[in-house]
C-alpha cells in the first residue's frame, strides 16, 4: 500500500514538472511560408505574476501584455489582448510548438518559439548600412493600388527601430537588424503580423517585400528623402459634386433621424 502511495506522488509530481513552462526571453517565430522557410520572428518574455503564467511581446518601444495564459497538461493557450486571435502550443522543455490562430481573417499560421534566445534577427555579417533617417516609400511597386509612405528610422548599432508613415496610419512599431546592406524589420501585436525585408543598391536605393499575415505581399521601394511629404488628409477625401451627402440612424427614443430632415 505504502509503495503504491509512493508511486502515485511521484507520478503526481512528475506531471506537476511537465506543465510548468520556463521563464524568461523567448524568439517567436510564425512560420509565413514553409517552402520558402520565410520567417517572421518577435521576442516575448514569460513570467510568473501571482503565481500565474504571463506574456509580454516586445515591439521596438512596444510591450503588449498577455495575461490570458492557460496551462493544461503539456500544451500552453494564451489569448491577445484588444484583437480575436490566439496561441495553441504544445510545450516541450525549452521550447513551445503549435499554431498562431487569427480568428477576424479565419486563417492560421505555424508557431514555434525558442527559450533563451534574444536576437530578432540573426546578423550574418559585421559591417551594416545605417538605414536611419526619413524614406521615400513606394508601395506596391508597379501596381495600380501603389501607395506612399514615409518610412522613419533610428539605428543604435546593428539595432533598427521606426515605422512607415502612411496616409491612413502607420505600419506599427517595427524592429530589426542592418545586416551589411540587408535590412530586417518585423512586429506582431495579435493582429498585425508584418515582415520587411530589403536590400540597398549601389545607389543607395532599397528595393524590398512586405509580407503581411498568411497571404499578404507586396514590393516597396525606398529612397531617402528628408523634404518629402504626404497629402494633406483633408485633401484625400472629397465628395462627388451633384451627390448630395445623406445619412440616417435610429436615436435612443427609437426614432428614425436623418441629415436631409426639415429641422437639419
Amino acid at each position: 500500500m505504502i509503495k503504491k502511495i509512493i508511486l502515485l506522488l511521484f507520478v503526481t509530481a512528475s506531471a506537476q514538472a511537465q506543465i510548468h513552462i520556463n521563464e524568461g526571453l523567448c524568439r517567436g517565430v510564425l512560420m509565413l511560408d514553409t517552402k520558402k522557410q520565410l520567417e517572421l520572428p518577435f521576442i516575448f518574455n514569460v513570467y510568473y505574476a501571482d503565481g500565474a503564467p504571463s506574456i509580454t511581446i516586445f515591439n521596438a518601444d512596444e510591450k503588449i501584455v498577455v495575461d490570458e495564459v492557460e496551462v493544461k497538461n503539456d500544451s500552453l493557450f494564451f489569448q491577445m489582448p484588444v484583437f480575436d486571435s490566439e496561441f495553441r502550443c504544445k510545450f516541450f522543455p525549452g521550447l513551445m510548438q503549435g499554431v498562431w490562430i487569427n480568428h477576424s481573417k479565419n486563417y492560421s499560421i505555424p508557431f514555434s518559439a525558442v527559450f533563451g534566445q534574444t536576437d530578432r534577427f540573426k546578423p550574418h555579417v559585421i559591417t551594416r548600412v545605417d538605414f536611419s533617417g526619413r524614406w521615400e516609400t513606394t508601395f506596391g511597386v508597379g501596381t495600380p493600388d501603389s501607395s506612399k509612405a514615409i518610412g522613419v528610422f533610428k539605428q543604435n548599432k546593428q539595432i533598427l527601430k521606426g515605422t512607415f508613415l502612411s496616409e491612413s496610419g502607420d505600419y506599427r512599431y517595427l524592429e530589426g537588424i542592418s545586416d551589411g546592406k540587408n535590412l530586417y524589420l518585423s512586429t506582431f501585436d495579435g493582429a498585425h503580423a508584418y515582415l520587411f525585408l530589403g536590400v540597398m543598391d549601389e545607389k543607395g536605393v532599397v528595393n524590398g517585400d512586405f509580407y503581411s499575415g498568411l497571404t499578404g505581399h507586396e514590393k516597396f521601394k525606398a529612397i531617402r528623402n528628408d523634404l518629402f511629404q504626404l497629402r494633406d488628409p483633408y485633401t484625400i477625401t472629397k465628395s462627388v459634386k451633384g451627390d448630395p451627402v445623406n445619412f440616417s440612424f435610429i436615436n435612443t427614443e427609437g426614432k428614425k433621424m436623418a441629415l436631409s430632415d426639415e429641422k437639419y
